[in-house]
């Protein structure tokens, strides 16, 4: 088995760069060789050295070919790698090593060991030290062994107050969780969770039910009421102090229509 153009070492889930523009020279006299026709690297150390792993507004900005002078824009790379690297089948099946180790043995302490294409698998949907993004949707990035840490503040995840140990829930299997466990539902405006015995006393003291202002008589949200009357208040408050200006104006003036009468 050859070694990785990278690290060096005896290459593991072998891959073809192919996107750099020497990958496939097509006959072109003016590169010297098709380049990564012909240099194979390991899968961790193609996606190190292109930062496939990290956003793509924190890459660098350029990265130079193994071989030759051509170089690609890591932060154009989208989330596909399908015109990035291709994986070499045929060198894989002819690496008759069963005991390969994972890449991430000691920083994750991950334990795996098997045949090149077993490793592929594991390095995609099973190793505890691969990058994953969030399930719950907030976009975020972090290694599958911190999913946990990562769910425990996550604001796409709800603990159930009742439970322990603590478990992080996405939405809908929260709501599931805290009616077959607890018989509580959640309220569809204010988005608390009751007992199904009290949902109809609920509605009667739900924040979000709609009242009248007495002022306006317009629809608010009771939680927003305070704050609407509040509105209320000031407006009145500014028109009486309008008011007050305007009276005091015009006492002034009669006072002094008053005052040069007199001196007639």
């Amino acid at each position: 088995m050859i070694p990785c153009a990278i690290c060096h070492e005896l290459i593991r889930v072998p891959v073809q760069l192919t996107c750099f523009p020497c990958a496939f020279s097509g006959g072109n006299e003016t590169l010297q060789n098709e380049c990564n026709e012909i240099v194979r690297v390991c899968l961790p150390c193609a996606r190190n050295y292109l930062q496939l792993d990290v956003p793509s507004t924190h890459r660098v900005s350029f990265r130079k070919c193994l071989i030759c002078d051509r170089s690609v824009n890591p932060r154009q790379f989208l989330s596909t790698t399908e015109n990035v690297y291709r994986k070499d089948k045929m060198l894989m099946s002819l690496d008759t090593r069963k005991n390969i180790p994972c890449f991430r043995t000691e920083e994750d302490k991950c334990e795996f060991t098997g045949t090149q294409s077993e490793l592929d698998r594991h390095l995609q949907h099973d190793c505890p030290g691969r990058t994953i993004v969030c399930k719950g949707g907030c976009g975020e990035t972090f290694k599958a062994w911190k999913e946990k840490d990562h769910q425990a503040t996550c604001t796409f995840y709800t603990s159930c107050a009742h439970c322990l140990p603590v478990q992080p829930m996405l939405d809908e299997e929260f709501r599931k969780h805290m009616f077959e466990l607890h018989q509580e539902v959640r309220c569809q405006d204010c988005k608390i969770y009751t007992h199904e015995s009290r949902v109809v006393g609920h509605r009667k003291e739900c924040p979000k039910r709609v009242v009248n202002c007495v002022v306006c008589k317009k629809s608010h949200f009771f939680v927003d009421m305070k704050k609407h009357l509040s509105e209320h208040i000031r407006s009145q408050a500014q028109e009486i102090a309008t008011l007050t200006s305007h009276i005091q104006s015009q006492q002034t003036i009669l006072k002094t229509a008053i005052e040069q009468l007199e001196k007639y």
